[in-house]
């Protein structure tokens, strides 16, 4: 009886634990994109064209998000995109709106909506 008090204890924790894991694992890429956004803006104010890279503007991301930064040649706009890779949310952000954008991992990149 004991152990069946156990396997229904960790049928129950197991899965709120992994549930908690990615809630804050998109919580940690959010905040990244958000950072990466100001320090991209900040760049740009003081220089009138954005960094070649988010190390550039003086970011570095959170371990274990995966970043992906495209920049127009003329340097004057950005796309971005962030993800955990315990996350289950992929986050964007461009140089021409002021929020950020989210998306489930599984769905398609047309799907992205503002958080």
């Amino acid at each position: 009886e004991p152990i069946v008090s156990l396997v229904v204890w960790a049928a129950i924790a197991i899965p709120q634990y992994h549930a908690h894991q990615v809630k804050g694992s998109n919580s940690i890429a959010a905040a990244d994109i958000r950072n990466a956004k100001i320090n991209c803006e900040s760049y740009f104010a003081s220089n009138q064209f954005y960094p070649d890279n988010l190390e550039q503007a003086g970011f570095k991301p959170a371990q274990d998000v995966t970043v992906n930064y495209e920049l127009t040649s003329d340097r004057k706009s950005y796309l971005m995109t962030f993800r955990h890779k315990k996350g289950d949310r992929a986050f964007a952000a461009n140089s021409e709106k002021t929020e950020v954008f989210f998306k489930l991992k599984s769905e398609a990149d047309d799907a992205y909506r503002p958080l």
